[in-house]
């Protein structure tokens, strides 16, 4: 067996050449014909790790001070809506998150993650996707992380994941407290998650498996699109075979 590469940090003039790539990956998602795209910068992918200063180590433009830490997501995102456009572009953040590999938080978690949104606000993103807690294991809120502050900082939509049961959402949407919910490993175990009913909800056998989909038009500006052009996050009820690139990653 051929061993495994020894990771190392990447110099300073590589870094460019990695932001390539993402706006490459974009192109080929819309030469492919999705309707939009997700950037995960969460669960230890590369560009959450130049965020968390438990994780950045470096001393160059990228690393220390929050703004640097911050340039190669922000710069990644950017080099997306230049494929994409800003409304069809949302990203997943984890503020909470210390999965997987119980990666310790940021220092100053809140104070990182309010300036990384406000700059995700100013780009215009279509949505963010926030990990509510600690994926797969708890919604425990560490000191310093406000979920509804966060979502009052962005002026798009706000995305609430993470252990989420039907009940909890629609309980979660009657608040005020989110727009859209994502559910992924229940989900994704139903082969069948779209049991008709009157109601149009979910069947009672499988509550979780289903997006909560109140809000959508309104906070995607569907309704005045044409059909070909709408943009879509995950299962629509009026287009459950909507092709999309946003990620999921089981959550």
């Amino acid at each position: 067996m051929k061993d495994f590469v020894t990771p190392r940090a990447l110099e300073t003039d590589e870094i460019p050449a990695i932001v390539e790539d993402y706006r490459h990956a974009a192109e080929q998602v819309k030469s492919a014909g999705f309707d939009g795209v997700e950037v995960h910068v969460a669960n230890n992918y590369l560009p959450e790790q130049y965020i968390r200063d438990s994780t950045i180590q470096r001393t160059d433009d990228y690393g220390g001070a929050i703004e640097n830490r911050q340039r190669f997501p922000l710069d990644v995102v950017r080099s997306v809506v230049e494929v994409w456009g800003a409304n069809r572009v949302g990203i997943r953040i984890p503020p909470a998150t210390t999965e997987p590999g119980k990666t310790p938080l940021d220092s100053q978690v809140g104070r990182t993650f309010d300036a990384f949104v406000d700059a995700l606000c100013e780009i215009g993103l279509l949505y963010i996707h926030d990990i509510e807690g600690v994926t797969q294991h708890t919604r425990d809120v560490p000191d310093g992380v406000d979920f509804q502050q966060l979502r009052k900082r962005f002026a798009g939509a706000y995305i609430a994941n993470n252990r989420y049961t039907l009940d909890l959402a629609e309980k979660t949407l009657a608040n005020g407290k989110a727009d859209l919910f994502s559910f992924g490993r229940p989900f994704l175990a139903n082969p069948r998650p779209r049991q008709a009913a009157p109601d149009r909800r979910p069947a009672r056998r499988s509550p979780e498996a289903i997006l909560v989909w109140r809000w959508r038009r309104r906070v995607l500006g569907l309704a005045r699109r044409e059909r070909q052009d709408q943009a879509r996050i995950g299962w629509s009820d009026d287009a459950p075979n909507a092709r999309t690139g946003f990620g999921a990653d089981g959550q």
